[in-house]
């Protein structure tokens, strides 16, 4: 059979010649719709085909300098594609293509596109599940259609959870993007943020959000460009919102999201089940119940740098028999299961009596350093300039488990978790001189004081006046997931066990203990004598010292 007559496509199915009748280039016109090659068929097998696609997605005008020997500057915009049959795939414009297009092509109409170049999908750019991507060049030909019903005007999602991102990222080296639906439950007035790039400033908006979803999740999210320009209407009374390919990365082990120039937030109107089955859930238990947090374990970056850095699983008193092997400016990382004991409010003076300790301070919204008061406003020493600054907590508590004690320092996010309460009502509590309300907080911590945690600790020594002083921070406290740790404690025991038992011992291990219902329960007295007496001695002056 001639090409020209006719081909086969990858899957087998026969089809006639498509693509080949030549359309003026513009943005006026239609086309026969019996002639559109589908977009599921694309590939590099096919030079001449015709596409009719509406427009999901399209990124900002991306303007770069080119490498040599090439001079000048390059433009680039990307746009994401979907047909009838409900099949997406990803299109770049480069060079003269980018800047006739990018205004022409709106988002959200139907096009023909034409005279492209179909490559093999870059998967470190490209979100879509296509094998393919289209680039065109000054060569392309596109023109506007009526809209086509039949098309889809939403984009395709492959949503994630929470949990299922978090347990992704510990398999993940580097960033990698998502899809995601969430509810917001917090959200922060947009900040301004400058860098340079090819010796030009950059600002942009940036405003940070934290969502959280029914696998008990929560994440911070930054939402960056046109994307942080959302009016504040959309976000309150907390709206359940649809993220496509945001991107997901890891700093000093904690994992969050932010917004790229390919991102598509749906603030309403997502019809995917999930977004009512999200609502009803937050309506009746989410927005009462304790989140875990987007820590990663030992398999943190530092820096994001991709390096990989150790945290070691210890007890309080191990932690605090390892003090003389830290070495100054240089970070440790412990987990371990401890309980809140106690926040210090006051601190005892040398001479005798108390001062009280602050629980907020006065953060640059910029850089989240501390402001000073000046004349009645607030300067920012490191961006030096006036800001309007936001409380954030930090306070000292003390931990304990079943070996020991310590004094640690727990910053803004983790103190809004344990407190249960934000540190901007905090502060309008402690204006208005609401000290009952505050100490049922403090006091209680919510239902935080003694419930266990699984708490990772950021250990650091610092020179203080020629002293060496051990300072630990609490870099992310969660309730403890009882069946990881089983999980962790079975692959340890795996490790210990020699080769040729491992393979009969690992379904007793799967299998567990199995418990006979119908044997008589035990008496009272059996039951407390059963109970093993745990004692703890604090000696005085023995505290791991780690100043607030």
């Amino acid at each position: 059979m001639p090409w020209g007559s006719g081909s086969w496509s990858l899957y087998g199915t026969k089809h006639t010649r498509r693509g080949l009748r030549r359309h003026p280039r513009g943005m006026s016109g239609d086309a026969d719709p019996t002639e559109y090659f589908p977009v599921r068929e694309l590939s590099t097998h096919f030079a001449r085909w015709t596409i009719k696609a509406r427009v999901t997605q399209k990124s900002e005008l991306n303007r770069f300098k080119r490498k040599p020997p090439a001079v000048g500057e390059g433009a680039v915009f990307s746009v994401t594609l979907i047909d009838k049959d409900d099949d997406e795939i990803r299109a770049q414009f480069w060079g003269t293509a980018a800047e006739q297009w990018h205004d022409k092509i709106v988002e959200g109409e139907v096009y023909t596109f034409s005279q492209g170049t179909v490559r093999i999908a870059n998967s470190r750019y490209n979100r879509t599940q296509h094998a393919y991507e289209i680039h065109f060049d000054g060569a392309a030909s596109i023109q506007h259609c009526t809209d086509d019903r039949r098309i889809s005007t939403a984009p395709r999602f492959s949503f994630m959870d929470l949990r299922e991102i978090r347990a992704k990222a510990k398999k993940h080296n580097g960033p990698f993007p998502v899809d995601l639906i969430a509810v917001v439950k917090t959200f922060r007035p947009p900040e301004t943020i400058t860098f340079t790039r090819d010796n030009k400033t950059i600002s942009l908006a940036k405003r940070a959000l934290t969502l959280v979803d029914d696998s008990e999740h929560q994440i911070d999210l930054a939402l960056i460009g046109k994307e942080a320009e959302v009016s504040e209407e959309k976000l309150k009374n907390n709206p359940v919102v649809a993220f496509k390919d945001v991107l997901m990365k890891e700093y000093q082990g904690m994992l969050s999201g932010s917004s790229t120039r390919s991102s598509r937030v749906v603030y309403e109107g997502c019809d995917d089940p999930k977004a009512k089955q999200l609502r009803e859930w937050y309506t009746q238990h989410g927005s009462s119940a304790r989140y875990a947090g987007m820590m990663v374990g030992p398999g943190g970056g530092e820096g994001g740098t991709g390096r990989r850095r150790e945290i070691k699983d210890a007890t309080l008193r191990q932690i605090m028999e390892e003090e003389d092997t830290w070495e100054v400016d240089q970070l440790s990382y412990y987990r371990a299961f401890a309980r809140l004991a106690v926040v210090r409010r006051e601190m005892q003076k040398k001479e005798g009596g108390s001062n009280q300790i602050p629980l907020t301070y006065m953060a640059c919204p910029a850089c989240r350093k501390k402001c000073v008061e000046e004349n009645s406003a607030y300067r920012c020493i490191t961006c030096d300039k006036a800001v309007l600054p936001e409380p954030k907590f930090i306070f000292p508590a003390s931990i304990n488990d079943t070996t020991h004690s310590g004094l640690v320092t727990i910053t803004h996010e983790i103190g809004e978790k344990l407190l249960c309460m934000e540190a901007s009502t905090y502060k309008k509590l402690e204006e208005e001189g609401r000290t009952e309300d505050i100490d049922k907080h403090i006091g209680a911590l919510g239902t935080a004081t003694y419930e266990e945690y699984t708490v990772v600790l950021r250990c650091k020594p610092e020179l203080y006046q020629g002293e060496v002083r051990p300072k630990g921070y609490i870099q992310n406290a969660d309730p403890i997931d009882f069946k990881a740790e089983a999980t962790h404690m079975i692959e340890d025991v795996h490790k210990y066990l020699p080769p040729e038992s491992l393979t009969a011992a690992r379904p007793v291990l799967q299998q567990g203990v199995k418990r006979d219902v119908k044997s008589e329960p035990l008496e009272e007295e059996d039951r407390s004598a059963k109970q093993p007496k745990v004692e703890i001695k604090e000696e005085e002056g023995d505290d791991m010292h780690i100043d607030g």
